[in-house]
């Protein structure tokens, strides 16, 4: 299963992952608080004040964020907040530290201060467990809008659809390909990971994918960076099954 690590106890991030499952993609609760802020109008709004108002300056991401949302309500800053926490489980090349410190920069935009103790902002939460590549943090606005338009058309589905959804990887996986840049974001990656870790691999970068897939299979790479990311995903299932029996284990 492609939720072993040799490396760390994963446990407790698909623990947050099922939390944020139930609690706020079906539910539209939070993570940070006892609030309901994963809905419909607070996605509206980050669509509105990001999504359709893109910065140009030469600002960085959180400045740009702060003066994008600074009409946004409370609870939308929360989300966004919230967002960039999700974003940020995978990432192991960006430090603890520095992921609860944008989490709570964001969250104290909505008036309301974010306890640096919450057991959700904890090392053993925030470490990581795979490289997000120079392109995640380069390109973080881009993953950000990317999850902001995944939440709009998620939002937009009745509760039970939603929840079908989320109960079948490759279900969710070709819904995906519904949102623009799916096959070009990282975040898409991770989602399905986190989520799907029983079918989707705990490999982040696009490079890397196309890389494992052409070593084990003997498809020339150039080949192989032709498949969508879908494809690329069914490789690497096809792969793990293989490479699994071969060695008798799952690990």
């Amino acid at each position: 299963m492609s939720s072993f690590n040799p490396h760390r106890d994963t446990q407790e991030l698909f623990d947050v992952i099922s939390t944020w499952r139930d609690s706020c993609l079906l539910n539209n609760g939070s993570l940070l608080s006892s609030g309901n802020i994963w809905n419909k109008e607070n996605v509206q709004q980050l669509v509105d004040f990001f999504v359709n108002s893109p910065d140009d300056s030469d600002l960085n991401f959180v400045e740009k964020l702060e003066n994008q949302l600074a009409e946004a309500s409370q609870d939308a800053k929360k989300l966004a907040a919230e967002i960039l926490y999700v974003m940020l489980l995978c990432p192991s090349n960006t430090y603890a530290a520095r992921k609860r410190e944008v989490i709570k920069t964001i969250w104290d935009w909505s008036g309301e201060s974010l306890d640096e103790a919450h057991p959700l902002l904890q090392d053993a939460v925030l470490d990581g467990v795979g490289s997000g590549g120079t392109g995640f943090n380069t390109n973080r606005w881009r993953e950000f809008r990317f999850a902001i338009l995944f939440l709009e058309a998620l939002f937009k589905l009745d509760e039970q659809t939603r929840s079908d959804l989320l109960g079948d990887g490759w279900t969710f996986a070709k819904w995906l390909e519904s949102i623009p840049e799916c096959d070009s974001r990282q975040f898409r990656h991770m989602l399905l990971f986190m989520l799907f870790p029983d079918q989707f691999e705990r490999i982040f970068g696009g490079t890397d994918r196309i890389e494992v897939v052409s070593a084990f299979t003997g498809e020339p790479k150039k080949q192989v960076s032709k498949f969508t990311a879908l494809e690329i995903d069914k490789k690497l299932f096809e792969i793990r099954e293989k490479e699994s029996a071969k060695h008798g284990t799952q690990d």
